[in-house]
């Protein structure tokens, strides 16, 4: 009988750190102005009664009485807010598919490329990992064009008008999806549609947006860094001879970190200069094979798979 006040106690002390993590945590966020002082009432009843300053006091102590002690060396840790954020917020998806429709779609109307992209990133924008009939990988768009590309882009166009975001965000995440699926899961087109000359070229602009730090219309937000890398790693993966799954391009979004990190892989990669631009140009290549030899390095930051 004896095994058992351990266990009780074990339990014990399993809840009571995760109740010191939530206080630790909720608490230093609002020392820290992430949230409003008047938080920590819900930690420290009475506490919000305070004076600001009284109330700072009060939860220095409470945490010096909560906290376990750090052995020496050893700091606090605190996620950061990014670490889990959804990157397809509805602000994000208005700013992206905006773009897209009013802009996007009337420039490109021969230009494949741009459009199978556009397919690509307005599904992405509203269609979470796993929530249709079958996964979304990296050639869903890219390898079905124009069949799914055109039905992707038609009901983008026939969305209400984007002058009013909420309306058209509510009746783009209701509408595209199921162009999203459209046709057959057999592959329409391969990598020849697409001139070898035009998407090295396509390629030397989306590396600029995301790594050339003077450019004058970056690819900063997160939704626009998860599309723009998702967009290249497709054509590096492609040339190369390689998959591009589900799970990898997944995982280009899958946070605001994630897509920070993905994107400062990328540009380390292959650096975008102030005094040289690209240490490895890949606008002016000629073939399939020159592109997938430029761009080795960007294999393993995108996932390509064999």
């Amino acid at each position: 009988m004896a095994p058992a006040p351990v266990a009780q106690e074990a339990g014990g002390r399993r809840r009571r750190c995760r109740c010191t993590s939530a206080v630790l945590l909720v608490a230093t966020l609002a020392l820290a102005g992430w949230l409003p002082l008047a938080a920590i009432g819900f930690l420290f009843p009475g506490q919000e009664a305070r004076p600001q300053a009284g109330r700072r006091e009060a939860v220095l102590a409470a945490l010096a009485a909560t906290a376990t002690p750090l052995l020496p060396g050893q700091a606090m840790a605190v996620d950061a807010p990014g670490a889990t954020a959804p990157v397809f917020v509805d602000s994000a998806i208005f700013e992206r598919l905006e773009h897209f429709k009013d802009i996007g779609v009337p420039a490109t109307l021969q230009d494949p490329i741009a459009r199978a992209a556009i397919a690509d990133g307005t599904c992405r924008s509203v269609v979470a990992p796993g929530s249709g009939p079958f996964p979304l990988d990296g050639y869903d768009f890219w390898h079905h064009n124009p069949e799914r590309v055109d039905a992707v882009l038609k009901a983008l166009t026939q969305l209400p008008s984007t002058s009013q975001p909420s309306k058209f965000v509510r009746a783009a995440k209701k509408q595209l999806p199921n162009a999203c699926f459209y046709g057959f899961r057999t592959e329409t087109n391969k990598l020849e549609l697409y001139q070898p000359t035009a998407l090295a070229k396509t390629l030397s602009n989306w590396h600029r947006v995301l790594c050339d730090p003077q450019c004058d219309d970056p690819a900063e937000e997160p939704q626009q860094q998860a599309l723009t890398t998702g967009f290249i790693c497709m054509a590096v993966c492609d040339t190369a001879k390689m998959k591009f799954t589900a799970a990898a391009i997944s995982a280009l979004s899958a946070s605001t970190a994630a897509t920070q990190s993905v994107t400062k892989s990328m540009c380390a990669a292959m650096p975008w200069t102030i005094t040289r631009g690209p240490l490895t140009p890949l606008d002016g290549l000629k073939s399939y094979e020159a592109i997938a030899g430029a761009t080795v390095p960007w294999r393993k930051v995108c996932g390509c798979t064999a």
